[in-house]
């Protein structure tokens, strides 16, 4: 993911996004848009994560207990897949606000 460039949301927003956001997982097989898409949203979901606390910090003290309940408590995501679609949203329209000049709601 560290190779793969800046995520492009308004392109995100033209591919169906993952219904499930837990089970993204290293991409072994599909067409190289398919990889590209779920690469994308790999990288959309830990920036918005990293947004929302402090990445590393999750990280380490998660490692013996669920994810879930940390992105839950210190996160303030109760629904990982609900604030991911918004996230994407969120910010395919702030893309869209600077290149057009035009502020969406």
């Amino acid at each position: 993911m560290a190779q793969f460039g800046k995520v492009d949301y308004v392109k995100m927003m033209k591919h169906p996004l993952p219904d499930d956001v837990t089970l993204l997982s290293h991409p072994v097989r599909g067409s190289e848009e398919e990889v590209a898409n779920r690469y994308a949203a790999s990288q959309a979901l830990i920036e918005m994560i990293a947004s929302r606390c402090d990445f590393r910090n999750l990280l380490r003290i998660s490692v013996r207990r669920k994810m879930e309940n940390y992105l839950e408590n210190i996160c303030r995501i109760k629904d990982i897949n609900q604030s991911f679609r918004d996230w994407v949203k969120e910010q395919a329209a702030k893309t869209s606000e600077k290149t057009s000049g035009v502020r969406h709601p």
